[in-house]
């Protein structure tokens, strides 16, 4: 199949920038916890210091080494400074201390003969865990592992439905493998959601939406 390069769709932080540039040095001055230098690198991120937040995010993860925000800001980081494997590893850290706090909650059930059974009970979403999940599939998708940026999407949407960046994403990351039905399902629902941005992928590439005539190029 023919493929066509588009840039799928990033979240787009809001982040507070606390203090300009020029007072950074005296911030880290005083930083002392791993808040605080979260605070820092988070700054130094917006302002595309990369090597900066890369270092103060070291202080926070030797202060607090099962923060999760940290590590997905450090994969951030990472996959702008075109790490992308190092990226993937934080994100997946991220992914293993959100869900750490998410663990199975598992119901004794006795049968006739007196044996416990345990049945899981499926976790509850966690729209925190949905963000690691997206960033890691954005990467998965840098590296051509369309298979591996499904699933992340896919489990990004479980855990925030409200993430309808993530359906126009899969969509793209579907086509590219060959699933152009389950792309154009997946451009179709982000309409749905108010994503206009997919009503052109679905025009130029959904047969259904275009004339007899007409071939995807």
């Amino acid at each position: 199949m023919a493929t066509k390069t588009i840039a799928p769709i990033s979240i787009k932080g809001i982040f507070l920038l606390l203090l300009m540039y020029s007072i950074l040095t005296d911030i880290n001055s005083y930083a002392q916890t791993g808040f605080e230098y979260y605070n820092v690198a988070l700054v130094k991120y917006n302002i595309r210091d990369y090597e900066g937040a890369l270092n103060d995010l070291a202080r926070v993860i030797e202060h607090e080494p099962s923060n999760p925000h940290a590590f997905n800001l450090r994969g951030m980081v990472k996959y702008n400074l075109d790490d992308i494997p190092g990226a993937i590893e934080d994100y997946s850290r991220a992914i293993e201390i959100y869900s750490s706090s998410e663990e199975d909650v598992r119901i004794k059930i006795h049968d006739q003969r007196g044996n416990i059974i345990e049945s899981p009970v499926k976790p509850k979403p966690n729209p925190d865990l949905a963000v690691p999940y997206y960033n890691r599939a954005l990467a998965k998708n840098n590296i051509e592992n369309y298979s591996g940026a499904i699933e992340d999407y896919t489990s990004a949407l479980e855990n925030d439905p409200e993430m309808v960046t993530s359906y126009y994403n899969r969509g793209l990351a579907r086509y590219n493998n060959d699933d152009l039905s389950g792309a154009c399902s997946d451009w179709r629902t982000a309409i749905d959601e108010g994503l206009i941005q997919a009503e052109e992928l679905v025009r130029d590439y959904c047969p259904e939406s275009k004339p007899e005539n007409d071939t995807i190029r």
